[in-house]
């Protein structure tokens, strides 16, 4: 059974999700600011360019993940070591959307 219960774009978020999950996307990019120092338009911009047009209801499978994995997984290409002192000052993460992208909703920082 598939709930939607009022699932719609916002200002920041260019896909089509149920409230729940909006409200997930925003504690995936408060993880992104306060784990990896980047800004909370660059954290959305790249929620917004990871998962693109999609549209996600209410119990969508990304809730099987917590908050942490999808910030780690959307600005890393590969997470050799999940534990939080892990020294990731040479893993290569995923370039920033580009400017001309729509997904910087909030600005370009």
């Amino acid at each position: 059974m598939i709930l939607w219960l009022g699932s719609a774009v916002t200002d920041r978020y260019v896909m089509k999700a149920a409230p729940k999950i909006q409200e997930f996307f925003d504690k995936i990019a408060d993880d992104m600011v306060l784990t990896l120092g980047i800004s909370h338009a660059e954290a959305v911009a790249r929620i917004n360019w990871h998962w693109g047009w999609h549209e996600f209801h209410e119990n969508d499978i990304i809730r099987h993940e917590e908050p942490h994995y999808w910030a780690m997984r959307i600005y890393y290409p590969e997470v050799p070591d999940w534990s939080p002192d892990a020294d990731r000052s040479c893993w290569g993460f995923q370039e920033r959307p580009p400017a001309d992208s729509g997904c910087w909703t909030l600005g370009i920082t």
